[in-house]
């Protein structure tokens, strides 16, 4: 007997007007239906039009569905759309066990949504689950087969990320004679062959396809030319560890170096802590000869390792910055970037500070120094600067005067403690203000004759800021400065002290004025500065000398005057023009003569609302030497960007022959005293760059000589149209026979359907001959990995 409902009509599988069918169910399940007829002698109960078939989590939608309690199966025909957790399949016919909804397939396709493109994706219409979201991966199969919730048995079946639209033929695909898909992980596939546009271009004979963002599996090859090395292969393969650790392994191989093998780990595994560490290693078998790199029998293993942690609590933080290397050559035979080959020196550092209330705040660090010039070794080795074990304690070439001395030689600052404590009131009522700092410092060196110390340096200020007719404020402040040194050197004890006192006075008021969207803001400065001279040591001796900002301390006294002007957004705060501008003098004193500093002037100016459709930036700084009107720096560049991504920017600059003395302006200084040799202003713990170009490379940052420079950097970025990316960089140095220093051109495609993108770069430099070519190809979110 049937049992017929007039449309609509509802059924659950508990309730009385279909009892059969509860039977055949072991979960709670719900139908709807225009229309539900049940034969109970049968055994069959048929839903018809608009049926929907819900579970926990999945939802069967179709023209209509017959269910056969007996056989447990329910047969769903007509614009089926099955959708399960982020997968979507569909098909005309399709037999499925119920209450899982699990069965057999033919001539289906299968979509596979990224995580978290859509909500409660089985909420959404059956005509709209198909294309909602972003597919990660869209499966077309002969036969398809779901044995159970997370799994999805396939033959004959085609893979890709491309929705080209309908009609339209996908850019890449991947066709397979069998595989096994895991929804929650990746796919294997068996003898799979990758389509370019309908044509085979590679085959294999297995292949394991990740799903999602995080999912352990091969990226895609890495390809690349350098003339140093060669060609370059290397094939990623991303580890997707836990929710809060991953890791990429890259063996390549290097056509005239041999092979080698990066690491990269990233972890974070709460909001407070971070850190990424990247170890390589190359079994480098290079020997160049005939100016040209060809592969021998000698083995030279190398090694380097960079990498960062971060741990924050509510008062304190660990942060390490780590970059190590084993031999002083690895960094300029292997870095990709001209700046990063030309790198003379590396640091690694591991700081822990904390704060208490806020009266005291300290830190207490660990740091290496690494010396890469290639002339401290010059000469030394057998096989040159691969030989040089910079963690060894060998005596190692002719080390020169000048400068830091090599490994074995160079003097580690390998432990530092700072406590600081900041400023605040003296006294109730009394606008006295106090602070303090001790820096506690020691050295150290694998070499015997190189002395050992610890050196500790306190410094106490007192300041009374003054209010003063026409909104002046007056500032005098006294600090004192001493200074103790204690350790061994050649086998004696050394030890030294230094006392001084520091006076220091600033005028300033700070005016402006509200034109409605715009506010003018003026800081004319007036600064002096005083000190007498030294109870104890004056020059540093040099067993005990580091040349670093607590020993660049020497009698002056100076005036500056500056003056800092800007014009402000007074709803945003963003600057759209600033101009400061500053000159210093060092009045005669201890026998020196009086000297004027340069006149030093920087002005920047921003152009662009929120609604313009170009953004334009315009920077200038130049430092003119006055006793005989000579420029000592000057520079100008201008950028100017459209909000779509375009930009063009170009940078003009021009240095002198003598270093501009504002750039070595000292710790305890206000213009450069004349007085403390130029290298001492480059302290081991901040390094400054020099912004100059030497004819024999790019940046420095060391203690070379200061030569001239004048050059002309352009770089461009241009997005002609959706697909396609263009990008140019070069370097023009016009005091070289060589103007050209380096140049970097590359050029990347966006497919429209956004299933693929690659990218071609090409370079040179000054330092290389020859091309560098790198390429790169994402097919989508194949192994795609995001941080």
């Amino acid at each position: 007997m049937a049992l017929g409902l007039s449309a609509p009509a509802y059924a659950e599988g508990t309730s009385t007007t279909a009892s059969g069918l509860s039977a055949v169910l072991d979960q709670p399940f719900s139908i709807t239906a225009d229309r539900l007829e049940a034969s109970p002698s049968r055994q069959n109960y048929v839903a018809s039009g608009n049926v929907q078939v819900r579970r926990p989590g999945a939802v069967l939608y179709a023209d209509s569905v017959r269910f056969d309690e007996a056989a447990g199966l329910a047969h769903a025909e007509g614009h089926v759309v099955a959708v399960d957790g982020s997968s979507v399949m569909t098909c005309d016919r399709v037999t499925m066990r119920i209450p899982e909804l699990f069965g057999g397939i033919e001539g289906a396709e299968l979509r596979i949504k990224a995580k978290g493109s859509v909500p409660n994706l089985e909420a959404v219409p059956a005509h709209q689950a198909r294309r909602a979201g972003r597919d990660e991966l869209i499966v077309t199969a002969d036969h398809l087969e779901r044995p159970s919730g997370g799994q999805v048995r396939v033959k004959g079946a085609s893979f890709t990320a491309c929705d080209c639209g309908a009609g339209n033929r996908p850019s890449w695909r991947i066709w397979s004679k069998s595989a096994s898909i895991d929804l929650s992980s990746g796919a294997w596939l068996t003898l799979p062959v990758f389509y370019v546009l309908d044509v085979p271009v590679m085959a294999l004979p297995l292949l394991y396809v990740p799903l999602g963002q995080r999912r352990t599996g091969l990226l895609t090859p890495r390809f690349g030319y350098v003339s140093n090395t060669g060609f370059r292969f290397g094939l990623p393969v991303f580890f997707a560890l836990s929710r809060s650790w991953d890791m990429t392994v890259e063996p390549f191989y290097l056509s005239e170096r041999g092979a080698g093998m990066d690491l990269e780990l990233r972890y974070s595994p709460s909001r407070t802590t971070r850190g990424v560490w990247r170890p390589s290693v190359v079994a480098d078998l290079g020997q160049f000869e005939d100016g040209d790199w060809k592969k021998s029998s000698e083995l030279f293993l190398r090694w380097a390792v960079a990498g960062e942690h971060d741990t924050r609590w509510a008062q304190g933080r660990l942060r390490a910055d780590i970059n190590l290397m084993g031999d002083p050559a690895y960094q300029s035979d292997f870095a990709n970037a001209f700046l990063s080959r030309q790198a003379e020196y590396t640091r690694s550092r591991v700081t822990y500070s904390q704060r208490w209330q806020q009266d005291l705040r300290a830190a207490v660090g660990l740091q290496l120094m690494q010396d890469l010039r290639p002339d401290t070794y010059a000469g030394s080795a057998p096989g040159g600067l691969r030989d040089v074990q910079l963690f060894s304690d060998q005596v190692v070439g002719d080390f020169g005067a000048q400068g830091l001395v090599g490994a074995g030689s160079v003097r580690y600052r390998f432990m530092d403690l700072v406590l600081d404590a900041p400023s605040r009131p003296l006294f109730d009522g009394l606008q006295l203000l106090a602070q303090a700092r001790l820096a506690v410092s020691a050295f150290a060196a694998p070499r015997p004759e190189v002395a050992r110390f610890v050196r500790a340096d306190l410094r106490p200020e007192v300041a009374l800021p003054i209010d003063l007719p026409l909104g002046l404020v007056l500032e005098p402040s006294v600090a004192g400065r001493f200074t103790a040194w204690a350790g061994r050197g050649d086998s004696n004890n050394v030890s030294a002290t230094r006392l001084a006192v520091l006076g220091h006075t600033r005028l300033f008021t700070d005016l402006s004025r509200d034109f409605g969207s715009v506010v003018h803001r003026i800081v004319p400065t007036l600064e002096h500065l005083i000190i007498p001279g030294f109870i104890g040591v004056q020059d540093t001796p040099g067993a005990l000398a580091t040349h670093d900002e607590i020993d660049a301390l020497q009698a002056v006294h100076q005036v500056r005057a500056r003056l800092h002007t800007e014009l402000l957004n007074s709803q945003t705060g963003a600057t759209y023009f600033g101009l400061q501008t500053w000159m210093g003098r060092n009045l005669a004193w201890q026998d020196s003569a009086a000297q004027t500093s340069e006149w030093v002037s920087q002005a920047d100016l921003h152009l662009g609302r929120d609604g313009w459709p170009v953004l334009v930036d315009l920077l200038g700084r130049t430092a003119v030497r006055l006793q005989d009107t000579v420029v000592t720096e000057a520079r100008a560049s201008v950028r100017i960007a459209d909000r779509l991504g375009d930009s063009l920017a170009l940078t003009w600059a021009r240095f002198d022959t003598v270093r501009p003395d504002y750039m070595l302006v000292g710790l305890e200084e206000l213009v450069p005293s004349k007085t403390i040799r130029p290298e001492q202003y480059l302290p081991f713990d901040e390094w400054r760059t020099l912004a100059t170009v030497p004819p024999d490379g790019p940046v420095r940052q060391d203690f070379r000589p200061w030569r001239a420079y004048s050059g002309l950097t352009v770089s461009a970025r241009a997005h002609p149209f959706k697909p396609l990316t263009l990008a140019f960089d070069m370097t023009l140095d016009f005091d070289n026979d060589k103007v050209l220093r380096n140049t970097r051109s590359a050029v990347g495609w966006k497919s429209p359907c956004d299933c693929w993108s690659a990218y071609l770069s090409v370079s040179t430099a000054r330092d290389r001959e020859g091309v560098q070519v790198d390429f790169g190809l994402d097919l989508a979110r194949l192994g795609s990995v995001s941080n």
